[in-house]
């Protein structure tokens, strides 16, 4: 596979902003990438637009970034808009996108993990002594 690279449009020209090490060519290695502490930002980032759904859905689950996550609140597979909602570190605002989603699955996710955070408590569970 071709090294793929990160390119940085703003101010009116293109630069490379990054290379990226090559993913692998077999989806299951990627979806497996989603979970590897070792898994660099930048490969992240390609990951994101992977074109497996399910490699995108492990990228969903994981312990994306909330920029990045908020980005694929607009995925095209309803499997992967269900698993950023199901993601306790998909932001409040792009959560409150997905309650809205045209998909009815999407949008009950969305609504139980929505329930969920106005439920728990703000400072996490107490400990007993």
């Amino acid at each position: 596979m071709p090294e793929i690279k990160l390119i940085d449009m703003r101010a009116g020209h293109a630069r490379t902003v990054q290379s990226v090490s090559p993913l692998p060519e077999d989806a299951f290695q990627r979806q497996q990438m989603a979970y590897d502490s070792n898994t660099t930002a930048a490969q992240f980032r390609a990951l994101v637009s992977d074109p497996v759904f399910s490699v995108r859905y492990a990228v969903a689950t994981s312990g994306l970034t909330p920029p990045l996550l908020t980005l694929m609140v607009v995925d095209a597979h309803p499997y992967v808009r269900a698993g950023i909602a199901h993601n306790p570190r998909t932001p409040d605002y792009a959560l409150k996108v997905l309650i809205k989603d045209a998909d009815s699955n999407v949008r009950e996710v969305a609504q139980i993990a929505w329930a969920h955070r106005r439920q728990a408590p703000a400072h996490g569970p107490e400990r007993g002594l």
